[in-house]
């Protein structure tokens, strides 16, 4: 199973002919869904940001200062060992839904809609002749 958005660049010929021939089960998901069935943005990328913030406050409280092409790989890693973990992983599938597959988590967060935010049209009356 392969999961992926529904940007046009990543769906072809090609890349349909190469899941069929290694039995790999391609799964577009939704447009405009990212935000709620993208397991790596709900549980991975946001705990990395946070935890890149973090070791970043840790330098610049001990007064380094100096974020560049030489240490950014290292204040990274730092990020991702905390945020790349098996409990992180595991529950972006399940907070999205995705495995197993429940519809119920997605749709509760959707905002409700009920019959009095849209309007009946308008009606017209017939006179009968």
């Amino acid at each position: 199973l392969l999961i992926f958005d529904a940007h046009s660049s990543h769906v072809n010929l090609t890349f349909l002919e190469y899941c069929i021939d290694h039995k790999i089960i391609p799964f577009c998901l939704p447009p405009h869904t990212m935000h709620h069935l993208q397991p790596l943005d709900v549980a991975i990328f946001s705990p990395c940001k946070h935890f890149y913030q973090k070791e970043l406050t840790k330098r610049f409280e001990n007064h380094d200062y100096s974020i560049g092409k030489e240490n950014f790989y290292e204040v990274l890693v730092a990020a991702r060992r905390q945020a790349f973990t098996t409990k992180n992983i595991t529950s972006g599938f399940w907070n999205t839904g995705l495995i197993p597959a429940d519809e119920t988590i997605v749709l509760r967060k959707l905002p409700s809609t009920s019959s009095q935010d849209c309007p009946l049209p308008a009606t017209s009356h017939l006179s009968q002749s």
